[in-house]
């Protein structure tokens, strides 16, 4: 009768335990700027890159309007994109990256000469940021 009374306790504290586990498996991969998976689901969301643009470019409304439409525009091919099976991983890849040049581009011909030069220097710092965390993710040891 003890051996069971504590069979009955112990399975009852390892559900306890695991429902939070299996809570925190369940839970989609963050979805922000450090978030995990692919460039574009770690891209922040056009509303929020336009209000980046705005802050940092001081963008005026028509400049704002302008860029959100180029914003709108990629985000339509992204979803074609995604939906279209036939591409594989690297053509993907390709695509997405033509994709973000031709954006850069359209935006730089809203600009002013001024933001353009802003623009491009956020360009670099990113680009930076990004070789960082590819380099210290390569530094980091293998799991075990």
């Amino acid at each position: 009768m003890h051996f069971r009374s504590l069979l009955i306790v112990l399975s009852t504290l390892a559900s306890q335990v695991s429902a939070p586990l299996r809570a925190e498996d369940a839970k989609p991969a963050p979805s922000g700027p450090r978030g995990q998976g692919s460039a574009a689901r770690r891209m922040l969301n056009p509303e929020d890159q336009l209000k980046v643009l705005t802050e940092k470019l001081s963008l005026t409304p028509e400049q704002q309007e302008k860029v959100k439409a180029v914003y709108a525009r990629t985000v339509e091919k992204l979803k074609a994109m995604r939906g279209d099976k036939a591409l594989s991983e690297d053509a993907r890849r390709q695509q997405f990256t033509e994709m973000r040049r031709a954006e850069f581009q359209e935006i730089q011909a809203i600009l002013t000469p001024e933001q353009q030069e802003k623009m491009k220097a956020l360009a670099r710092e990113r680009a930076g940021a990004t070789r960082g965390r590819v380099g210290e993710a390569a530094a980091k040891p293998p799991a075990k």
